[in-house]
C-alpha cells in the first residue's frame, strides 16, 4: 500500500496519512486504540488494551519455538506483549512514524524486529513464520489488495503454520475512505479464494456494545483489579442477544 491505491472505497494514501498523524499525536498505545484525547477515551483504552491482549494470547497461543509475524504492527503494542513468549517476532507496517516509535523500544528485546511495508510484497523469505496475525488491520485494505497480501501470507508461512486474523465484522458490509467493515462471509470468501488455506475456526472474541466494557466505562468505584471480572463477563455474554450487537471482533484462523 506504499503506492497510492483507491479501490473498493479505500484510499491507501489517506490510510497511511491517518496513522502517521495519530503516531505524531500519541507516541504510545493510544495511537492504535481510541485516538481521541478525552479522559473517557483514555479510560476506555485501559480496558480495550487489557481485553484485546487476553483474547489475542488465548487464540494465538504463543509457544517458545514460534516465529511470528505481526502484520500491521503499529507502535508494537502487541508485538512487545508477545515477544517474551516466542522465539522471535517481526512487525511490519505502512506507517513509518509508528515504526519509529516501535523501534525506540526494541533495545529492550533481542528477538524483535520491525520493517516498513511498501507495496504488496512482505519483506521476508518463503516459509519464514509458523504464525501470522493481524488485529484490526485488514479493514483498511481493499478486497483486491487483501487477496494479494493473503497470497503473501501463504508464501511466508511454513507448512502447517496458521494465520490469525482479528477483524471487526458487521451484519452488512459498510465502507468509507479508510475502512471496509466486512461480514464474516466476506472475509471467509476472500481468505478461501487463496488456494491452500484450510479453515480451523471462525468465532467472535469481542462485541460492541458489551457488558464488561459498559461497566468499566461508567467509572464507578472500580480499579484495575476489576478488569479480569469484566473480561469474564464479556466472554460469558458474547453471544447473548446478538440482535443488539453493533459489531464483533471476529478471529479467522486458517492453516497452510
Amino acid at each position: 500500500m506504499g503506492n497510492h491505491e483507491k479501490d473498493g472505497g479505500i484510499d491507501s494514501r489517506e490510510v497511511e496519512s491517518f496513522f502517521d498523524s495519530t503516531a505524531n499525536s500519541h507516541k504510545n498505545i493510544n495511537a492504535v486504540l481510541d485516538v481521541s484525547q478525552t479522559k473517557e477515551a483514555v479510560h476506555a483504552n485501559v480496558y480495550r488494551d487489557y481485553f484485546t491482549k487476553k483474547y489475542l494470547y488465548k487464540n494465538i497461543n504463543p509457544q517458545k519455538n514460534d516465529s511470528v509475524l505481526d502484520f500491521g504492527c503499529g507502535v508494537g503494542r502487541v508485538t512487545f506483549f508477545l515477544a517474551p513468549h516466542v522465539k522471535n517476532i517481526s512487525g511490519i507496517d505502512i506507517s513509518k512514524n509508528m515504526l519509529e516509535i516501535a523501534n525506540n523500544e526494541t533495545r529492550n528485546f533481542t528477538n524483535v524486529s520491525f520493517e516498513h511495508l511498501s507495496g504488496t510484497l512482505i519483506p521476508n523469505q518463503d516459509n519464514s513464520f509458523n504464525k501470522i496475525f493481524s488485529h484490526w488491520v485488514l479493514q483498511h485494505i481493499s478486497d483486491e489488495m487483501l487477496v494479494l497480501y493473503l497470497k503473501e501470507f501463504y508464501r511466508v508461512l511454513k507448512k502447517g503454520g496458521r494465520i490469525f486474523l482479528f477483524e471487526q465484522t458487521m451484519r452488512k458490509t459498510q465502507s468509507n475512505e479508510k475502512h471496509i467493515y466486512r461480514t464474516e462471509e466476506n472475509y471467509m470468501r476472500l481468505i478461501e479464494s487463496v488456494t491452500g488455506f484450510k479453515k480451523i475456526a471462525v468465532k467472535p472474541v469481542m462485541r460492541v456494545p458489551s457488558r464488561g466494557m459498559s461497566l468499566w466505562n461508567k467509572k464507578l468505584f472500580f480499579g484495575k483489579f476489576a478488569l479480569p471480572v469484566f473480561c469474564l463477563l464479556d466472554n460469558l455474554t458474547i453471544n447473548y442477544k446478538k440482535q443488539f450487537v453493533k459489531y464483533n471482533t471476529t478471529v479467522f484462523i486458517y492453516e497452510k
